[in-house]
Formats: C-alpha cells, structure tokens, sequence
C-alpha cells in the first residue's frame, strides 16, 4: 500500500488541485449553499438513519434490501422486480414529489 500512495503523490501540485476545486466546486452563494443543505438533509433523513440501524427493508417483499428508488430516494427493494412492482403503486406519489404534478389531490387520492 505505501508504493500506491507514493505513486498517486508523485508529481502533483496538490494546492493547485486544492485551488482548483475551491474555485469550481465549493461555491458561497446562496443558492450553492441551498442546495448543499438541502443534500445533507437528504442524507441524513430520519428514514436513513433508521435503515442504517435496523437494516433497509424492501417496500415489495419486506425482504432486505440493497436497492434504492433513483427517483425518490426514500424506498429501499431488493431486486428489480420488486422495484418494478413498487413503482407501479407509488408512481403517482413520486411525481408530486418531484414536481411533475402540482395537484395534491393525486397523493390525497392514492392515500385512500
């Protein structure tokens, strides 16, 4: 392990790489720091901390799982056919979520 880090240190100007990400990565607007609020909330989210704990279950089978939705980020499956099958009954839930519908009426009516 010792030659690795000798090789990736070797010839390379770090403060420059350190500048560098600075300038085009760690920005302090307001907006910039925002949405890097907004992340670290996501993150942390009680759901997470409780899966880390207890384990992440999957929303079709209950089975554990090791997969999570990329669009809603707060359900958990265990293989692509639950994902498949979860996806059909929380569709409508994810949309308004994310925006792409501004009813509310859409998740009233699927909570019934």
């Amino acid at each position: 392990m010792p030659e690795i880090r000798t090789e990736v240190l070797k010839d390379k100007n770090w403060k420059e790489i350190a500048e560098y990400q600075k300038q085009n990565y760690f920005k302090d607007d307001e907006k910039s720091l925002k949405e890097d609020i907004e992340r670290m909330a996501s993150l942390y989210d009680y759901n997470i901390l409780e899966g880390l704990i207890e384990g992440f279950k999957c929303a079709g089978c209950g089975k554990d799982a090791t997969k999570r939705c990329s669009k809603c980020k707060s359900e958990f499956y265990c293989s692509r056919e639950c994902q498949v099958i979860g996806i059909r009954k929380i569709t409508k839930s994810i949309r308004f979520l994310i925006g792409k519908t501004t009813s509310p009426s859409v998740y009233q009516k699927q909570q019934s």
